[in-house]
């Protein structure tokens, strides 16, 4: 054998080996941090400040995360819940289908007025809906029960975020 050709050893198809099982381990857990971590995330989120207050709400602004809402979760943050935000203002009115924890639900107008607020309301009242006394709303805001009281939040309040 010419002395200028290497000589395979049996070392070498083993670094092989493991080198495509470490760039499979790594596509696998790239696949399911892509498929779980981004599941979990569900949507941006929106900081909103009110008083002494900061809520971290996911924003629902289409019709499939508008539909699935707060519905797949067990349990829900401290500051933390939901924006609805809608292309217009209209009556909205929500229920608590498929959800497990009870809610305070708020709505707002088209300037981010507190039209009315819902407090602690039930998983149980499905079918029952809620509305903000038919005025017509272009953002709603889902909290843990007991969050928008905590908070203060009360028709005619103005929102910022």
């Amino acid at each position: 054998m010419p002395s200028n050709v290497k000589r395979k050893t049996a070392s070498e198809p083993s670094l092989r080996a493991l080198q495509r099982i470490v760039a499979g381990v790594a596509m696998l857990l790239l696949l399911i941090w892509f498929v779980f971590g981004m599941g979990q995330r569900h949507s941006a989120q929106q900081r909103l400040d009110f008083g002494k207050h900061t809520f971290w709400l996911e924003v629902a602004d289409t019709p499939a995360k508008q539909a699935k809402g707060l519905g797949d979760r067990s349990g829900l943050a401290a500051n933390h819940g939901m924006l609805f935000v809608f292309n217009d203002s209209d009556v909205r009115c929500f229920w608590m289908k498929d959800t497990a924890m009870p809610l305070d639900m708020i709505w707002l107008s088209a300037n981010k007025e507190v039209l009315y607020v819902a407090n602690n309301v039930q998983p149980n009242t499905y079918p029952a809906t809620f509305c903000a006394n038919n005025n017509p709303a272009q953002f709603v805001i889902e909290l843990a029960a007991g969050q928008a009281k905590k908070a203060g939040l009360h028709p005619g309040a103005t929102m910022r975020w």
